[in-house]
């Protein structure tokens, strides 16, 4: 029987009163998950992001000497946000928050930088998958949550075909694989909902200094990441991937490589 615990349906932002400042970090990192879709009870992306730490340390602070671009982020604090796989309203939920974040930062004093880290399901892959571009399409395949259908529609009208991440995905994807974890870098994230609040992430983030980088994450089902990743026979990380027997513990093996994904992210954004 799975232990894994099982969010509300209707989960968006934490609710927990946050036991650290938002002056005390260096980072800040808005990070996203779907909810169930379908007839599916759950989903992975929505359980890893509500199963993150408010503070994730990456170390101490020191210098970068291979980069030579200053200090290496210490805390970085995270909030956390379900949606709904709602094209009209995705994206709405998704500004609502991140302006929220950016006003607290402005009253505590800091102005960033804010990482978004968003995170979706890519039913039947194996491996993470960074998204590199951003499609200005609307073309859904099936209809979403509720019910629509959109066929060949721009997400901006007057926004350019493509938008690309800054940041440096081969990078990423070497430190991934590296530590052990089933990685590929995608071209696009599809014309469904992913896609669609990728690319708005991505035109906003080319109007809002705040938000330094943004990137889309799709992951595979628990079971299937946690094969894949015992396939890979990198030592530990395998040695915890053959043993993660039950949904809480293939749960935590896909929290700790999307934690490493935000880890190589922060190295990128100074």
């Amino acid at each position: 029987m799975s232990t894994m615990p099982k969010p509300s349906a209707k989960a968006k932002a934490t609710k927990r009163k946050d036991p650290t400042p938002l002056a005390a970090a260096d980072l800040y990192c808005l990070l996203t998950g779907f909810g169930p879709f379908g007839s599916a009870k759950s989903n992975p992306s929505e359980l890893v992001t509500l199963s993150f730490p408010d503070i994730f340390k990456t170390g101490d602070a020191k210098t970068d000497a291979s980069s030579k671009k200053g200090p290496v982020a210490k805390q970085i604090h995270i909030s956390k946000l379900s949606l709904d796989t709602v094209g009209a309203t995705a994206w709405k939920t998704l500004k609502k928050s991140l302006k929220k974040l950016e006003k607290d930062l402005e009253e505590a004093g800091k102005a960033g930088p804010v990482i978004v880290l968003m995170t979706g399901l890519a039913s039947g892959s194996r491996a993470l998958h960074l998204e590199r571009f951003g499609m200005n399409l609307r073309d859904y395949r099936i209809a979403d949550q509720a019910g629509a259908q959109v066929e060949d529609k721009p997400v901006q009208a007057e926004g350019p075909d493509l938008l690309r991440t800054s940041l440096k995905l081969t990078a990423v994807k070497k430190s991934l694989i590296d530590a052990g974890y089933p990685c590929q870098i995608s071209n696009h994230a599809g014309t469904f909902v992913c896609n669609e609040l990728y690319y708005q992430v991505l035109y906003h983030l080319s109007r809002h200094r705040a938000v330094k980088a943004c990137l889309f994450v799709h992951m595979p089902e628990l079971k299937d990441f946690a094969e894949a990743t015992a396939a890979l026979k990198r030592k530990q990380t395998a040695r915890q991937a053959a043993a993660a027997r039950t949904e809480t513990a293939r749960l935590a093996l896909l929290r700790d490589a999307m934690l490493k994904v935000l880890e190589e992210v922060a190295k990128q954004v100074h």
